[in-house]
């Protein structure tokens, strides 16, 4: 599986200077690899940027598709976590994002701890992730387009990796053989740890179009229980976190977008405008996050980890 020729790709669209620079620079995993982005035959830049993975050698175009899908999705979870202009400084201590135009950022290596040295654009806010999105435009199998089956809710790509022991080996491999820490680890570490694909799986579903304050809240609840299981210890500000408590819960304070609906009772006098509790939630998800890839680093040994079954 892992050594065969791919075949499949997609036509991906999003921000042309990013995708640009993920073509040109490479994203250092065989797992989620962007091309393109030249004219070969007129010998200039163009848009036409495909995504390839390893994943998709050998299977059937539906869980290819699927497959696809689900690591796009992935992807840009990791935008909103590391490339927002307002998240605070990071600990992840091997990685910076750098400028290399006036519009691209590119993730390097470095000793420093990670930071934004430069936004995509000045006017960015943290919950502006319209620009960053990258979106499956069209499905080829070679140079031949193929038809793009529907996305399917309950597809997991942590399920279909469970099941191929040669690829969960193949992944630790990549992630503890490679000297610098990067933001695709996260990525390859959802393929075999159920918690970290959940995060980033609710992570994209935030509503960029509105204050989604629902999900917010599910991911927070996750984050929280999930420290349970993995016994991740996390030291959260009780003011901060009573303060999103309640402006998440309450229609007094956050009004329709509110976790629950009408009451007259008054909220509390603690409150967190929309874009503080985004930062608060994203920060809590980096802090679980980072915690766990730098934990494998340390110990050299990444542990696959499903989701104990409901009681």
């Amino acid at each position: 599986m892992i050594s065969s020729p791919v075949s499949y790709n997609f036509l991906v669209g999003g921000n042309p200077a990013y995708l640009r620079s993920l073509a040109e620079f490479s994203t250092g995993t065989k797992y989620f690899d962007i091309g393109g982005g030249v004219d070969d035959y007129r010998d200039c830049p163009n848009d036409d940027f495909r995504l390839c993975s390893i994943l998709f050698t050998d299977l059937e175009s539906n869980l290819v598709c699927q497959l696809g899908y689900d690591l796009v999705s992935i992807s840009n979870s990791l935008h909103k976590l590391f490339i927002p202009e307002y998240i605070p400084k990071s600990k992840f201590s091997d990685l910076s994002f750098q400028s290399t135009s006036d519009d691209t950022v590119m993730a390097v290596g470095s000793g420093d701890e990670f930071e934004i040295i430069e936004p995509f654009d000045e006017g960015l806010s943290l919950n502006d992730f319209r620009r960053f999105p990258l979106v499956i435009k069209k499905f080829y199998h070679g140079n031949t387009q193929v038809e793009l089956d529907k996305k399917n809710t309950r597809f997991s790509i942590n399920n279909f990796c469970h099941n191929e022991n040669e690829l969960i080996e193949d992944i630790k491999s990549e992630i503890l053989g490679s000297k610098k820490l990067d933001v695709f680890h996260f990525l390859l570490t959802s393929f075999i740890r159920e918690d970290v694909y959940l995060i980033l799986k609710l992570i994209d579903r935030i509503d960029t179009d509105s204050d989604d304050w629902s999900q917010l809240y599910k991911i927070w609840e996750t984050v929280n229980n999930l420290t349970g299981f993995t016994n991740i210890e996390m030291v959260v500000d009780d003011v901060l976190l009573n303060s999103f408590r309640n402006s998440a819960n309450n229609f007094s304070i956050t009004g329709i977008n509110s976790r629950h609906g009408y009451s007259n009772r008054a909220g509390g006098r603690r409150v967190l405008n929309y874009d503080e509790a985004l930062a608060f939630v994203l920060g809590m998800s980096k802090e679980y996050l980072e915690f766990l890839l730098l934990k494998s680093k340390s110990e050299n040994d990444i542990t696959v980890f499903r989701l104990p079954e409901s009681v």
